[in-house]
């Protein structure tokens, strides 16, 4: 009887010291939470998410891209872009490589030509969206955020690409009005994103980015343009470059987190599917509802731990490169030494996330450059011996570097030119597309993204490079 007495005092006691242990681990995280929400309200007001949801309105369905887009996309039929006989083989895959001054070869242009011929009315509606300069999605967002859907970004991937194809079969037919009509219908598909507060629309709209400014590298090298017309994309792809698209997805993901524990509060949001979110980050042989329970313990530290974080991430965005990447991996190694548990939900690698942003920022100002250059082309005969010759008729001024404090580096070559950026390592000198047709992944494939080539007139349009066997 004594030693039953005895280990139901041991039993006991490790729950008094339990129990003030959480209570202590509880109040400290309150206040914490408290200082942080604080200071968030005094610097940065109107940072949760319903706040910047609600501070871009949205325009009438008649002037909103993303009605208009998805209505466009509900008419595209599922696997168009596929050939029937053969479902894995696309249009993707038949396109992919290749130099961006070199035709198609005939049977990848009929094939193309055939795909968009059965969906003609819905490029012809898409080819109708440069008319819009704005749009905004009714998001329904979930108390967890991770459960919200997004449709309207399936849609805009799918005109987008639907836009792309129709861009690449103008442009080798040599109708340079009709590609660049297709490019600035995507580009107004882009704008419907602009203010998305959450990270992965960000991410989304700078991949898709990204497949568009790749299209127009080789319609530049395919086609010849009006300066008219080169000149009005530029602009818009200056209207599209002033929106800091990691900041915008960075603001957003800081304003889930914080929707996301408040709904936690509010009981919206159950123990055992806590569990489960924190189960899908880190397998556990305990029930959800018990990994729940442990998790809802820390939900006051992690709160203020996510919410400080990503404040902290935000604060690198105008920094130069070298000093962001040195913060962000100091966050990175930091988070290691111990997190609160519910924390690993919503951990991310920043440093490479801002990399990607930095990235699609230098292929999108190489591009601006690269049009201003074509445009002094055609007036002058010849290419600027500087970029500096480009201001202020073609340029306001000469872009930075994302990964410099330099303007963005320039080459006149033997045959054309090319605006490039050096890289996240400073290496990158501007000469893959010289030195080798890139067919599938060569070495530096990636960097392929950070320069802007631009061919000769008489070295454009040339036949197709010979398959070797």
């Amino acid at each position: 009887m004594k030693r039953l007495r005895w280990i139901l005092g041991i039993v006991a006691l490790t729950l008094v010291i339990l129990g003030v242990w959480a209570f202590v681990q509880d109040w400290n995280g309150r206040h914490r939470l408290r200082a942080v929400l604080a200071n968030l309200d005094a610097t940065e007001p109107r940072w949760r998410l319903k706040e910047l949801d609600d501070d871009h309105a949205s325009p009438p369905d008649h002037e909103n891209v993303i009605v208009a887009v998805a209505a466009i996309s509900r008419k595209i039929p599922q696997g168009w872009s596929h050939d029937p006989n053969r479902p894995e083989r696309s249009l993707d895959e038949l396109l992919e490589g290749g130099s961006p001054n070199r035709l198609i070869e005939s049977a990848v242009v009929d094939e193309l030509a055939k795909h968009l011929q059965d969906i003609q009315n819905v490029v012809t509606e898409a080819r109708q969206l440069d008319r819009f300069s704005t749009g905004k999605a009714t998001i329904n967002w979930a108390p967890d955020f991770i459960s919200t859907l997004f449709p309207h970004i399936d849609h805009n991937r799918s005109v987008i690409h639907v836009l792309q194809f129709e861009a690449i079969f103008q442009a080798n037919r040599g109708d340079a009005e009709s590609a660049l009509k297709a490019i600035r219908a995507a580009i107004a598909v882009l704008r419907g994103l602009e203010n998305e507060p959450a990270l992965i629309s960000q991410m989304f709209r700078a991949g898709l980015r990204d497949r568009l400014l790749g299209t127009l590298h080789t319609l530049c090298n395919l086609t010849e343009g009006s300066s008219e017309d080169l000149g009005d994309l530029q602009m818009k792809l200056e209207a599209e470059g002033k929106t800091d698209l990691f900041k915008v997805g960075m603001r957003g993901e800081r304003a889930c987190i914080h929707h996301f524990f408040q709904a936690l509060e509010d009981e919206k949001i159950s123990v055992h599917h806590l569990g489960s979110l924190v189960q899908f980050e880190k397998a556990s042989l305990l029930p959800p509802a018990v990994d729940g329970a442990r998790a809802m313990l820390s939900r006051h530290a992690a709160h203020a731990f996510l919410l400080d974080r990503t404040t902290q991430v935000l604060k690198t965005a105008d920094l130069p490169y070298q000093e962001q990447k040195e913060i962000l991996n100091n966050l990175i190694e930091a988070a290691k030494t111990g997190f609160p548990p519910i924390a690993e939900i919503w951990l991310r690698n920043h440093r490479v996330i801002a990399e990607r942003f930095r990235r699609n920022d230098a292929r999108l100002r190489t591009a601006m450059v690269g049009l201003a250059a074509e445009r002094y082309r055609l007036k002058h005969g010849a290419w600027p011996k500087q970029l500096n010759d480009l201001v202020p008729a073609y340029l306001e001024r000469v872009p930075i570097d994302p990964f410099t404090e330099n303007e963005l580096s320039y080459r006149r070559l033997e045959d054309g030119i090319v605006v490039y950026s050096v890289g996240p390592e400073g290496k990158h000198d501007g000469l893959f597309f010289s030195r080798k047709v890139a067919t599938h992944q060569p070495p530096g494939y990636e960097d392929r993204s950070l320069e802007f080539r631009l061919w000769n007139p008489n070295h454009r349009r040339l036949p197709p490079e010979e398959k070797k066997e």
